[in-house]
């Protein structure tokens, strides 16, 4: 009885593992991020080349990646997105991606500025979108934290590592 409450156990955790949609980059600054403040409370719809344009210029922001088709990206808006623009009052740079709103260029340029394991989008048979939504906190350009999927941690991220 034992072994078999062991393997279901171990079962369970091997299939969440799996099936999670959710990753999180822990490696952390070791100081608060100052970011640009927004007191509309709106975020600034920008587009992938925006983000790539602002990473070259070594700017320090917050970028949330998003496609309307997704649900975790509309849990994250619902959730959120509201605590970082209402109660943080940071600027939020979004960006839709999908087909409609990028290119396969735009993906590649983009991914010359990530790590290799951070692979964000789906580009299958000539159609672009995101797996899931990616929340990137970037400093001097460089991105130093990142989120991808709804884990239910971005807030305490946000206030452990922005200022």
């Amino acid at each position: 009885m034992k072994k078999l409450i062991k393997s279901s156990i171990l079962c369970f955790f091997t299939v969440f593992s799996l099936v999670s949609c959710n990753r999180v980059n822990y490696e952390i600054p070791d100081h608060k991020v100052i970011i640009e403040k927004n007191e509309d409370e709106k975020w600034t719809e920008s587009t992938l080349s925006n983000i790539v344009e602002k990473i070259k210029n070594k700017d320090t922001f917050l970028s949330f990646l998003y496609s309307e088709s997704c649900s975790y990206c509309q849990k994250i808006e619902e959730e959120s997105i509201p605590y970082i623009l209402k109660n943080k009052k940071f600027k939020l740079y979004a960006a839709k991606v999908d087909k409609d709103s990028v290119t396969q260029e735009e993906i590649k340029e983009f991914k010359n500025y990530t790590k290799e394991e951070m692979d964000f989008f789906s580009t299958k048979d000539g159609f672009i979108s995101i797996k899931r939504p990616i929340t990137l906190l970037i400093e001097n350009g460089n991105i130093v934290r990142y989120e991808i999927g709804y884990t239910g941690t971005l807030n305490s991220w946000i206030d452990t590592y922005i200022e």
